[in-house]
């Protein structure tokens, strides 16, 4: 059996570039074409409802965005060793978005998040460790 559902046939507002406050909604672990796994983060923008999405590494720079993504989330003071992405889902983050460029240098019609901080507004303080 099917649940019920109500679906919305609002768009959402498009972003500008600048900075939000969005909650994380979702976690995907992926693998690139070149075999390098990654974890792909859907991020809700909580005043127009706009997704926006963060791609980070499991190795090198990208494990440092990771780094940063948990740490702004309530961990301060990670540093290193397993995360529990379930637990991450629902925190409230400052995200920067910008748009992606084209290859031809010219700004592109997706954004990005470019950068990742806490949320100054909603005291979610800061927790030891994941479970």
């Amino acid at each position: 059996m099917v649940p019920i559902v109500t679906p919305s046939f609002e768009e959402p507002q498009d972003l500008a570039p600048g900075k939000y406050r969005a909650q994380i909604i979702g976690c995907e672990q992926k693998t690139s074409k070149k075999g390098n796994a990654y974890l792909n983060w859907k991020f809700e923008e909580q005043s127009t409802h706009a997704w926006v999405y963060l791609m980070t590494g499991l190795s090198g720079r990208g494990a440092q965005m990771l780094k940063q993504l948990v740490q702004s989330a309530g961990w301060k003071h990670y540093q290193d060793g397993p995360i529990n992405t379930d637990e991450l889902m629902g925190r409230i983050l400052t995200i920067q978005v910008d748009r992606l460029m084209n290859p031809d240098g010219t700004p592109g019609k997706y954004l990005q998040i470019i950068d990742v901080g806490p949320d100054e507004g909603t005291g979610q303080g800061d927790f030891d460790d994941f479970h």
